[in-house]
């Protein structure tokens, strides 16, 4: 199923870093994601661009079972990626982790169901509230923007990235 969804996306990113795990990936997209950034801040959603190089290394699939076409990595690996993409950007990292936390819940469900929701490649989801935006969005890249004006959700990003780095050091520590 790997092969199949790595050619239904249109490829952006060389063949090489598509073969590598998903740290190593994760590693590859930070200078995109970091060049993003301050559009995303601006346009408070992730540009298409980003979002496709995001589907194509297959971030948002990291943690969905490998009977779904997911990679099924460790939280070891797991965290080390979401740090990468973090410290290039928190609202990115936001997104991904939303969709990849959603994507666990493939294993719990119908397979029937789960091919419903996550059978294209380009599939990601994402639930929770909205809160205030300046209209409805579809999109799950808009539900991770703040609210305009100054925003409590940036000290509590840094603080997550904070967290995902503590996470990372006890997980090695364990390890």
């Amino acid at each position: 199923m790997s092969l199949a969804i790595s050619r239904a996306v249109e490829t952006i990113l060389p063949a090489d870093v598509l073969a590598a795990d998903p740290v190593a990936r994760a590693r590859a997209l930070v200078p995109h994601i970091a060049a993003a950034a301050p559009r995303i801040e601006a346009t408070r959603e992730l540009p298409p661009e980003l979002l496709a190089m995001l589907h194509e290394a297959r971030m948002f699939r990291t943690l969905m079972p490998r009977a779904f076409g997911g990679e099924e990595i460790s939280p070891q690996a797991y965290v080390q990626m979401m740090i990468h993409i973090a410290s290039a950007d928190a609202s990115t990292a936001w997104c991904v982790g939303q969709a990849s936390g959603c994507s666990m819940a493939a294993a719990y469900m119908e397979p029937e169901a789960a091919q419903a929701i996550w059978g294209a490649p380009n599939a990601a989801l994402a639930w929770g509230t909205v809160g205030r935006t300046r209209s409805p969005r579809s999109s799950m890249a808009a539900i991770a923007s703040p609210a305009p004006g100054p925003s409590p959700a940036a000290g509590a990003m840094r603080r997550g990235l904070a967290a995902i780095a503590g996470c990372a050091s006890v997980m090695a520590a364990c390890a």
